[in-house]
């Protein structure tokens, strides 16, 4: 039987597999990379290592501006997540992580979470 890893010890291993996500979209007038893409290419490597993470939102804050995208409004969205991965072993590791956004839909929340 293999001794299980920690957390630490799982997340080196998957990070020398990881590969860089290529920017192929430029609906927005610029390239980039969604954040499906980033998750569907961390996915298998994730998996490989029985790597996951759990998050949990500690903080979200809405405020209207009116005055953005030239007087037409926007949402401003503040969150702060807490990201924690779990090892084989039982360890964790905790990352907080602070996200801003400005949108003139629905869509500020989860802009910010990424």
């Amino acid at each position: 039987m293999s001794e299980k890893r920690s957390v630490q010890q799982q997340l080196l291993a998957a990070l020398k597999n990881v590969e860089p996500v290529p920017k192929h979209h430029n609906s927005q007038g610029y390239p980039y990379r969604s954040a499906d893409d980033i998750v569907n290419s961390l996915n298998p490597v994730l998996r490989a290592e029985n790597l996951f993470f759990t998050t949990e939102n500690l903080s979200v804050v809405e405020e209207y501006i009116p005055q953005a995208y030239g007087g037409k409004g926007a949402m401003s969205s503040t969150v702060i997540n807490k990201y924690t991965w779990h090892g084989e072993d039982g360890s964790t590791l905790v990352n907080v992580v602070p996200g801003s956004a400005l949108d003139n839909g629905d869509k500020g929340v989860a802009k910010a979470m990424t």
